[in-house]
């Protein structure tokens, strides 16, 4: 039997995919190099990137926000945050 998924899951399972086969994944490494140190560890950053919603861009993910091309925007966010802004 099959497990019903979430279809934004697939999406940006999809995109995600896509992109690595183009060699986008540099996005993603981007945005790991400036979270990490706040979170604290690499591991804790690949969480926040995969199951944290940012209200302020949706509730998307990090991941999905990249996945849909939204690495500025998730830059951005990250960028502000860094800057002592509010969520």
């Amino acid at each position: 039997m099959h497990k019903i998924r979430d279809p934004d899951e697939i999406l940006a399972f999809l995109y995600r995919r896509i992109g690595q086969l183009h060699g986008e994944d540099a996005d993603e490494e981007v945005i790991f190099s400036r979270i990490e140190a706040r979170a604290g560890s690499r591991k804790e950053a690949y969480r926040w990137y995969r199951q944290t919603p940012i209200p302020a861009l949706g509730d998307l993910t990090a991941q999905q926000l990249v996945a849909r091309g939204r690495v500025a925007d998730v830059l951005s966010y990250v960028e502000h945050i860094e800057h002592r802004g509010y969520a």
